[in-house]
C-alpha cells in the first residue's frame, strides 16, 4: 500500500464534505456568488466554463435572438419603428451571449 495515499474512509469523508459544501450554496450569501458566476458567463464569457455551461449560454442566446427575430417580424407587419428598435435590442443581446459563450473577454481585476 502506498504510504502517501489516504485511507479509503478519509477519502470518502472528504468527498462527502465537498459535495455537502457544493449543495450549501442555495441560501442567501452563497446565491449571490452563483448569480455572479452566471452573469460573468453570459456577459463576459468564462474560460473555465464547461461544455454544458457553454451550451446553456448558447440556448439563452438563441432564445434572445429568436425573440428579437419574432419582434422584428411583428414590427414589419405593424410598420412600427419602436417595435423594430425593441427587436434589434433583443437580437443584439442574443448575438452577444452566443458570441461570449465561445469567445470570452479577458477580465482585468
Amino acid at each position: 500500500m502506498d504510504s502517501n495515499r489516504k485511507p479509503y474512509r478519509n477519502r470518502v469523508s472528504e468527498f462527502i464534505a465537498r459535495a455537502g459544501h457544493k449543495q450549501n450554496n442555495v441560501l442567501w450569501p452563497d446565491t449571490l456568488a452563483n448569480a455572479r458566476d452566471v452573469d460573468e458567463l453570459l456577459w463576459h464569457g468564462s474560460v473555465t466554463a464547461t461544455k454544458v455551461q457553454k451550451a446553456g449560454a448558447v440556448v439563452f442566446g438563441v432564445a434572445f435572438a429568436g425573440a428579437g427575430v419574432g419582434f422584428l417580424y411583428i414590427s414589419s407587419q405593424a410598420h412600427s419603428w419602436f417595435l423594430a428598435c425593441f427587436a434589434i435590442f433583443w437580437l443584439l443581446i442574443g448575438i452577444r451571449v452566443c458570441k461570449k459563450a465561445f469567445n470570452p473577454t479577458a477580465r482585468r481585476n
